[in-house]
């Protein structure tokens, strides 16, 4: 069985998958983009009622990096999972060896975030780039 995306829960008698690695904040899986609502009705000099989407450093706190305009969660959402692939994505063009060392603790292995199923979720992108690793790996003949 392929590995899986798992909503990590707060709920009384839950657990976590055996294997499963957390991918949320603050672990160095985390994705730096997160949605906020916006503290007035101006970011970057345009109005908008919807959310923000904001970069924050490791401790959490937003570096003021934002954009705004966003009408639904979803689509915030699917920006923010958007703008981490981007940036792994360009990470692994810098420096390849040091991306493969960074995902190969998640090859094969369950991942858990906050996300609900079925939400855009970093963690996916994560999956989806591990696979790759993975796959590539084989094709080599050799261990991710």
């Amino acid at each position: 069985m392929s590995p899986q995306r798992h909503q990590r829960l707060r709920t009384k008698g839950w657990r976590a998958p055996a294997g499963a690695v957390y991918v949320g904040r603050p672990t160095q899986w985390g994705n730096p983009y997160r949605l906020a609502l916006p503290k007035d009705r101006w970011v970057s000099g345009r109005s908008h009622r919807g959310l923000v989407v904001v970069h924050v450093d490791r401790r959490g706190y937003a570096d003021g990096q934002a954009w705004a305009g966003f009408e639904t969660r979803d689509e915030a959402l699917r920006f923010a999972v958007d703008l981490f692939e981007r940036m792994i994505r360009a990470a692994q063009l810098r420096s390849p060896r040091s991306m493969d060392s960074y995902l190969r603790e998640l090859v094969g292995r369950d991942l858990m975030c906050w996300c609900p199923p079925g939400s855009p979720c970093h963690g996916d992108v994560l999956l989806h780039l591990a696979a790759e690793l993975d796959t590539a790996a084989a094709g080599e003949g050799g261990e991710p």
